[in-house]
């Protein structure tokens, strides 16, 4: 358990605040030759990178044969070299991690959903203790990050709220740009 005085702000009773490292497995990658490389879908894919991290999808250009780091379906990948902080719900059933992502393994208290909405309120934080001329987080910046932790049931319900409350987002920015649109032809004609 976190110490009193290091919990960021108090939580309801049925919660208890602990390090990420306490509840997860942190999974660091390791680059491979790109000799071992292809890029005509042989093997599984190979995550480099922040880059293969777009609009919420993994974006693949090579694959390995013989992967050696694996990150799988439902492990969070997060982009610790370089452009620091970018996070994913890995979909596919298995990729090889560079040495540019980790990936953060739920136990089984921990719903991956849960975990990764708190990573994205966290990053801001791993990106300011990220340093060097490559700016890099370390894994025991996200080992011993803070994490309240609720029942499991009621991170299904927060996560579920979270979604419902992101697509809503979506739909109000949908509709304002139709509206934008819709004035800009009027004001035209």
């Amino acid at each position: 358990l976190v110490p009193e005085e290091e919990q960021p702000y108090e939580v309801p009773e049925n919660w208890v605040w602990v390090n990420v490292g306490d509840v997860i497995e942190l999974i660091s990658g390791r680059d491979i030759s790109s000799k071992q490389c292809n890029i005509d879908g042989k093997g599984v894919p190979y995550i480099i990178g922040a880059s293969n991290i777009e609009n919420a999808q993994l974006v693949i250009e090579r694959w390995i044969e013989k992967p050696t780091v694996i990150g799988k379906r439902g492990d969070i990948l997060i982009s610790v070299k370089g452009t620091v902080g970018k996070l994913i719900i890995q979909e596919l059933e298995k990729v090889h991690l560079s040495r540019q992502i980790m990936a953060l393994r739920c136990e089984r208290r921990v719903f991956n959903k849960y975990l990764f909405y708190y990573m994205h309120t966290y990053v801001n934080k791993l990106k300011e203790a990220s340093k060097g001329v490559i700016p890099g987080i370390a894994r025991k910046d996200i080992l011993n990050a803070p994490f309240p932790l609720p029942p499991l049931n009621e991170q299904k319900r927060i996560a579920h709220k979270v979604e419902r409350l992101l697509e809503k987002i979506d739909e109000a920015k949908q509709l304002i740009e139709e509206a934008r649109e819709t004035f800009e032809l009027r004001k035209a004609a």
